[in-house]
């Protein structure tokens, strides 16, 4: 039994982490390639415009993975038609949300960029990003949507594939645009757009062939899919609302020079984020199983390996990047004021990546166990509370060093706070 738990622990989590890490990865690349052609305005730029992606390509991501774990649920319990209307439903919702969502920013993006920290020297290289960006957010809902689902309903190898390919594209988009056209941000967005257009293809085309397509339109299914996408949505958005509010922050204390600070810290906070999220998204198939058949002590296992697993590999990628942070200022092509910010800044940052590596795991375990009251407290007191109180705080006393400060300050409360509300939903089982 042991022997095939660990089996199904490595199946389900190894291609999530390798995906979730290269899809981190290309997001550094992409800050690799602005940083070397449009130096600190390129990257304060992209740092302020990425809410707005992180906006439009959350949603497809909270309601594929709010899909997948609905459908994984129905089948443990054998209710197949039921769970091929909800895989109609969530293809519905994504083509509505993609044109409505395009839409909404497009008319709202004149005033979202300046309220974001655009000034006169960033507006137009934000600008040029996101407009492209917007006119393929079709393929953003889609391409990031589609790689949970897919997990959920067993195409882990697919999935990974998918992600894998979307990296590769984007990698190859962000050379030939940046350095061969010459085109800028807008390269950048362009990369974007194609290699998550690539990944809605293949996710789709997978999904086709596995689905009966016997289903009907199912009001109260889309309701709920909103309802359950909840927590998954500011988990991952909790990401940009911070991201937002360091952004004003920095600009206030170090101006432009603080903020491509901080979008280097962020894009290594981002493939950590990714690489615990990854943990945590690979074994909610088996959580979500376990958790309806009422195996917890199955259950239980997973969460202590996956937390294990989590935890270990994070602490490597830590190491390495402390040996190697000097170079990745180099490869930002950071200012001297901007690296003597990041020279600060990282040692705090590693030090929280530890324990981000708990918190995720956690978060996603509960979610899976569709313990929804404690996934949405512990997502929702990050980005508005904890963490605004501690950056508002520290930074008012200590300026551009308290920003840093902060962020380790805040994952300390996070970990204990998600140590106990995984003890509170354990405690609570053994009364049902």
């Amino acid at each position: 039994m042991i022997i095939k738990m660990n089996q199904k622990f490595l199946k389900y989590i190894i291609p999530s982490v390798i995906a979730s890490i290269l899809s981190g990865i290309y997001v550094i690349v992409d800050g690799f390639f602005i940083g070397q052609v449009l130096g600190d305005n390129g990257l304060a730029a992209i740092n302020i415009s990425w809410p707005i992606t992180s906006f439009i390509q959350t949603f497809g991501l909270a309601i594929g993975i709010s899909s997948g774990i609905y459908i994984t649920s129905l089948k443990a319990k054998g209710k197949i038609k039921e769970e091929e209307n909800v895989l109609g439903m969530t293809l519905v919702i994504f083509v509505v949300l993609s044109i409505f969502l395009s839409l909404l920013c497009f008319f709202l993006l004149p005033i979202l960029l300046p309220l974001l920290g655009a000034d006169n020297i960033t507006y137009n290289y934000a600008y040029d990003y996101i407009k492209i960006i917007l006119l393929g957010s079709i393929f953003q809902i889609f391409g990031l949507g589609l790689i949970p689902l897919l997990r959920n309903i067993g195409y882990v190898k697919i999935a990974c594939f998918a992600m894998i390919t979307s990296s590769l594209i984007n990698f190859i988009g962000d050379y030939l645009f940046i350095y061969v056209f010459d085109m800028g941000l807008q390269g950048v967005a362009f990369a974007s757009v194609l290699g998550q257009a690539a990944s809605m293809l293949i996710g789709l085309c997978v999904l086709l062939k596995h689905s009966k397509r016997r289903y009907h339109f199912n009001l109260q299914i889309i309701l709920n899919l909103f309802k359950m996408s909840l927590a998954p949505y500011i988990l991952n958005f909790s990401y940009a609302i911070l991201l937002i509010i360091t952004n004003l922050v920095c600009k206030k204390h170090g101006g432009n020079e603080a903020i491509a600070c901080y979008t280097l810290l962020s894009y290594i906070l981002y493939i950590i984020n990714m690489t615990a999220s990854g943990c945590g998204d690979g074994i909610q198939p088996l959580i979500s199983n376990y958790h309806a058949l009422q195996m917890t002590k199955e259950k239980k296992s997973i969460l202590v390996k996956t937390l294990s697993f989590s935890f270990i590999l994070i602490s490597l990628m830590v190491i390495v990047m402390y040996l190697y942070h000097p170079a990745l200022a180099d490869l930002y092509n950071l200012s001297d004021l901007a690296t003597m910010f990041y020279e600060t800044g990282i040692i705090f940052y590693l030090i929280g990546f530890l324990l981000v590596s708990i918190i995720r795991v956690g978060c996603c375990y509960l979610y899976a166990c569709q313990d929804v009251k404690k996934a949405n407290l512990l997502v929702i007191i990050d980005p508005l509370f904890l963490a605004p109180l501690s950056l508002f705080i520290l930074s008012y006393y200590l300026h551009v060093q308290g920003i840093w400060l902060s962020f380790l300050c805040t994952q300390i409360i996070l970990l204990l706070l998600t140590l106990l509300l995984i003890y509170l939903s354990f405690k609570e089982e053994k009364y049902v």
